[in-house]
């Protein structure tokens, strides 16, 4: 994907030969100089095994994630094995993910900036000298051994042992030592020649969503019997490395998608379940006898991506409750943050933000009319003896205090889920029990309704997309132009100076997924479902527009109609279905009060017409049954 940047830092890219001044959906870019100069240990390895658990105060999940040593390019030599503790994952029935986190993998390989830390839960032992590393998830160069780069959300560099290497040892003024030898490294350049080439004639469908359990079909020869590995271009490095990849048969891929994601697979013909982590871009397939690769023609456009537990090897959909009673959740806003007075400006940002969300999905969320004085990023109560979470939490926003979140992170998401079995089975059922947004207090924000001067950080759009996330969507891989955007709210990466105010058609899609789902199951006993907000603070124009509308009949068989009232002028209806795929677009221009639209050829189920006017947009639902 290319990175946008102006002429300027094109420029300077070219004087300093570093990427360009940009930020992450949610994050500042970290230089690798100061990373470098910030880290106590910087080490080559690779995941070998985790475990979650909760911290000292029960108020967060924490991974160990225990690190093979291949080489240290600074701090101390005599070291094989380090666990790094990444934030979130799963205890029993309880389990966190959080927005802009280092995530790991077993099987993953790179580079790590590391400094030591004191986390550590009430049973867990770790055998090893415990790190975190420096900057979150830009403080891990993740590789991509086939392309032979090393790469965080920022930043490429080509060639791992002549330029990388090279790279870093130059930063820290230490000879690299060799712990012990790195064989992917020595493998990324090997060619595979024996057994049949493995080629792929057709992927289908090419456009899908990911984590939804839609399952794409890939057919073509040479796959092998047995599974190999799957490789999806990476939705939260924009491609720049793959889920997963298979370099020779004895190697240990990450399982992304997880095993029992793959459906069907033989010589011919795969079925696989499109994770979470899934972006646009080309499929790639690995022969588990060979380690050879074929990488799909055909682009794979992923248009949403919905957030999954991942527990006991299996990936979940999630969905939100009735939290408070009244429907859905209830956010509360910090003192400060509520009286508007460390950033003024940020409590309005906030609740646009929010009602953008709440108007196109009818996502129950409310804003509590008081401040809370809960100033900690974490579940609230005990941890009951069965493991799961009750949904009686503090849903806190705020600013964070001091060095909470890690170098570079503008905001995050936290959500925290509970689960229980289904009918006697190892199945779960996953729902969203609390949820924090904490947003960086030193970042230079802008609030106004104008553009920030380069070195500023839209704060509505921040807050948009943690919230996307407080939606249970993922990233995605998108830089075309959405409405007043330079490219998709949910889009891994945001330039600085740059907004994204306005939510895309896909992004509406994966919501209201989310919401129709939220809306008609009981996930669990003691759980109600969330109920349609009645709140919407539309413009006066969409308001107008929307009070002008009607679609009818709704649900409709094979045909509904738009009436309007007399004094709108409308332009167009554009149909998309729950995946955000264009079904068709209609002329709306004539001046007839009504239009009837045929839908013979659509399958039942929900859809979304976005009527446009010439002077506002706005999106209805119409069931097809």
């Amino acid at each position: 994907m290319m990175k946008k940047f102006t002429f300027f830092m094109a420029l300077l890219f070219c004087l300093i030969n570093a990427g360009p001044l940009w930020a992450q959906a949610s994050l500042r870019e970290i230089p690798l100089q100061q990373q470098v100069e910030a880290s106590n240990l910087i080490i080559e390895g690779k995941v070998i095994s985790q475990k979650s658990f909760w911290d000292l105060a029960s108020k967060n999940i924490y991974t160990s994630n225990t690190i093979e040593v291949f080489k240290v390019f600074k701090g101390e030599e005599s070291i094989e094995y380090v666990d790094v503790v990444t934030l979130g994952g799963v205890v029993g029935l309880t389990a966190q993910i959080s927005s802009h986190s280092l995530q790991l993998a077993i099987g993953r390989r790179g580079v790590f900036m590391l400094n030591p830390t004191n986390k550590l839960g009430y049973t867990q032992k770790m055998a090893n000298k415990r790190y975190e590393a420096y900057s979150g998830i830009q403080g891990f160069y993740k590789y991509n051994m086939r392309a032979n780069t090393a790469n965080n959300v920022f930043n490429s560099y080509k060639d791992i042992e002549k330029g990388f290497y090279n790279h870093l040892e130059s930063l820290t003024k230490q000879k690299i030592i060799k712990v012990k030898q790195n064989a992917a490294v020595s493998l990324k350049s090997k060619k595979n020649t024996s057994g049949l080439a493995v080629t792929i004639a057709n992927i289908s469908p090419t456009s899908i969503v990911a984590g939804e359990k839609a399952i794409l079909t890939i057919t073509g020869s040479g796959f092998g019997t047995t599974a190999g590995t799957i490789g999806f271009p990476n939705a939260d490095d924009g491609g720049a490395t793959l889920t997963s990849e298979l370099l020779a048969p004895d190697d240990s891929p990450a399982p992304i998608p997880i095993a029992s994601q793959i459906i069907n697979w033989n010589d011919t013909t795969i079925e696989v379940e499109v994770p979470t982590e899934a972006g646009t871009g080309p499929v790639s397939v690995f022969h588990s006898s060979n380690g050879m690769q074929a990488s799909s023609s055909q682009t794979l456009t992923v248009t949403h991506a919905e957030l999954n537990v991942v527990s006991a090897g299996t990936a979940y959909q999630v969905q939100h409750v009735n939290d408070n009673g009244s429907g859905g959740y209830t956010w509360e806003m910090f003192t400060d943050f509520f009286n508007d007075t460390e950033h003024p400006g940020a409590k309005a940002a906030f609740e646009s933000a929010l009602d953008s969300w709440r108007c196109e999905t009818k996502v129950n969320w409310t804003v509590s009319g008081v401040a809370t004085t809960v100033d900690v990023i974490g579940v609230d109560g005990d941890i009951p003896p069965d493991g799961r979470l009750d949904a009686d939490g503090t849903n806190v926003v705020r600013f964070d205090n001091g060095s909470e979140l890690e170098a570079g992170v503008l905001g995050r998401c936290t959500s925290w889920y509970s689960g229980c079995s289904t009918g006697g089975t190892p199945n779960a059922n996953w729902f969203v029990s609390e949820i924090d947004v904490v947003f960086d207090d030193a970042t230079d924000w802008y609030f106004g309704s104008g553009f920030p001067s380069f070195s500023q950080y839209d704060f509505h759009s921040v807050a948009l997309h943690e919230l996307g996330h407080a939606h249970q969507l993922g990233h995605v891989i998108d830089d075309s132009p959405q409405l007043d955007n330079s490219n998709d709210v949910m889009i891994y990466a945001l330039q600085n100076s740059e907004q994204q105010r306005v939510l895309s058609t896909e992004n509406i899609a994966g919501g209201n997924s989310v919401h129709d789902r939220s809306t008609t199951i009981v996930p669990c006993g003691g759980t109600s479902v969330m109920s349609d907000s009645t709140i919407c603070n539309l413009s006066v124009e969409e308001d107008e527009l929307n009070n002008a509308i009607t679609l009818y009949p709704n649900p409709a068989k094979n045909q509904f109609h738009i009436y309007k009232a007399s004094f709108i002028n409308l332009e167009k209806a554009v149909i998309y279905d729950i995946s955000g795929r264009l079904i068709s677009e209609h002329d709306l221009s004539n001046p007839s009060n009504t239009k009837t639209i045929k839908m013979q050829n659509a399958s039942k189920g929900i859809y979304f017409v976005n009527i446009h006017s010439d002077f506002a947009m706005i999106t209805k639902k119409m069931v097809l049954d």
